[in-house]
């Protein structure tokens, strides 16, 4: 039984059920409890002997017969099947979260003239290091109200700038491109060399 799918199962364990008395007394009120029997290899068995033959649990076994009495021999569908969640992602909120990442790196951004030693050939560009993805996404979400469109949460507003637009970086004390500081760096380094020497 372990190795079925769970609609095979479904499918087995409803096949040896049967439901008793109908759904309707004698007098037309709907019945609160109808009798179920359980089967095993075409002969009745008690509920816990049906249960580990066929390695289910009570709850889903009863949600199983609650099915079959409404139902029939179907299969079950989950209740969310075909519906998309409120809070999916679609298109139009991924296209205006790159635009506005876009516009901000425009206004805010230092470019850098080459790409680094590495894989990508965009360059990078580097955003005020006072600022964090948490305060950009704060300017999102007010720029977002002004529109008067939907705003995306914190956790897929990043997700999108790691995945579309890494190029764009906020700029850390190692990346700092002013060209002096550079220069230090660049004294530091031949100064540690030549003490090797």
């Amino acid at each position: 039984m372990r190795e079925l799918t769970k609609e095979e199962k479904d499918i087995i364990v409803v096949s040896n059920l049967k439901c008793g008395n109908g759904l309707i007394t004698k007098r037309g009120k709907p019945r609160k409890r109808s009798m179920v029997s359980y089967n095993a290899f075409q002969k009745p068995v008690c509920k816990k002997t049906f249960m580990l033959d066929n390695d289910i649990g009570r709850s889903a076994l009863e949600s199983l017969v609650d099915h079959f009495k409404q139902n029939g021999p179907l299969p079950r569908k989950h209740g969310n099947v075909g519906k998309k969640p409120p809070q999916a992602v679609i298109y139009d909120d991924v296209k205006r979260v790159v635009e506005f990442l876009q516009n901000y790196a425009d206004t805010y951004g230092i470019p850098q003239p080459a790409a680094p030693r590495g894989s990508d050939n965009t360059p990078p560009i580097y955003l005020d290091s006072g600022k964090t993805k948490l305060t950009i996404h704060k300017e999102y979400i007010e720029s977002c109200r002004e529109a008067g469109v939907r705003s995306l949460q914190r956790i897929a507003f990043c997700e999108i700038w790691k995945s579309c637009l890494c190029h764009i970086r906020i700029a850390s004390p190692r990346d700092d491109v002013c060209a002096t500081c550079e220069g230090h760096r660049k004294n530091i380094m031949k100064a540690i060399e030549e003490s090797e020497k």
